[in-house]
């Protein structure tokens, strides 16, 4: 067991020291590469000596960490560090309230499985959550645009009479769109960025019309109409299918536990009229 511990306590020193190096020297050697790219398409100095040049972690360290983590990414390094740390602290806490080794080996190896899966599982819950927060505001807000465009706003002007109108998520989403195409970024790309990271398939078609529209000149104002009426009706399947859906899931309640009571209710007379009679 101390062998276990002292490998797991190893392991987390390890990474966590691998971690720590990637984010100090990340910065530095991209601006460095790039530097020395800039050079070298100059022609003032050579990439192997830009190669040669870098940090001995850069060089030697930090493949030889990618070769022994094999296929796992940033993201699977740090479930690995929250996973060791759950199983030290569950064998720390275990081995003080004085159980027995195969109990605190158990819990310690249920404490890294709960460190690697339960971060992921609370990721998805918020993604849900948020997802389900864009869907339900995407057609008032949707609303609130076209108004806005009719009116004689730009589309700019539109998103920050959205963002100062409405509180949410969607409405934060396009203060940052509205931030980004202030120091410079093309509409169509903040757009796109904003689309992509939230990953709602909703906001990802209307969102690709804005851009056609821009590019092939189109009323944003009838797009937007439009999406908002499409979307709508896209709700209101939606809402029919778990309607249409609800009888078939009552039935697993009704019958584990509707219909036994209701059998023991009228069943159990006659069950215990018939022993009389037979014990008679």
């Amino acid at each position: 067991m101390l062998f276990f511990i002292s490998v797991t306590v190893f392991l987390f020193i390890q990474l966590l020291a691998i971690e720590f190096a990637r984010k100090f020297f990340e910065p530095q050697v991209y601006i460095q590469k790039r530097l020395y790219q800039m050079a070298a398409e100059k022609g003032e100095v050579n990439l192997r000596q830009a190669e040669l040049s870098l940090p001995l972690f850069k060089r030697i360290i930090e493949p030889m960490a990618a070769k022994i983590s094999g296929i796992f990414n940033k993201q699977g390094l740090q479930k690995i560090i929250f996973s060791a740390l759950a199983s030290l602290i569950f064998y720390i806490f275990f081995k003080t309230l004085g159980a027995v080794d195969y109990k605190v080996l158990f819990f310690t190896a249920s404490g890294g499985m709960i460190g690697y899966f339960v971060p992921d599982m609370i990721l998805d819950m918020k993604k849900r959550k948020v997802k389900e927060e864009i869907e339900k505001s995407l057609p008032e807000v949707l609303d609130l645009l076209t108004v806005c465009v009719e009116a004689g706003l730009g589309f700019d002007g539109a998103l920050a009479k959205v963002v100062e109108k409405t509180k949410g998520v969607l409405s934060k989403e396009f203060s940052g769109v509205l931030n980004e195409v202030r120091m410079g970024r093309p509409r169509k790309e903040a757009l796109r960025n904003m689309a992509d990271r939230l990953s709602v398939d909703e906001l990802s078609n209307f969102v690709g019309s804005l851009i056609m529209a821009e590019q092939l000149g189109i009323s944003i104002g009838n797009v937007l109409r439009l999406q908002s009426r499409e979307i709508r009706a896209k709700r209101r399947q939606k809402v029919e299918e778990m309607a249409m859906k609800a009888p078939v899931k009552m039935l697993i309640p009704i019958i584990l536990f509707i219909f036994p009571a209701i059998f023991i209710v009228l069943l159990a007379p006659a069950v215990f009229h018939i022993m009389k009679v037979f014990i008679n």
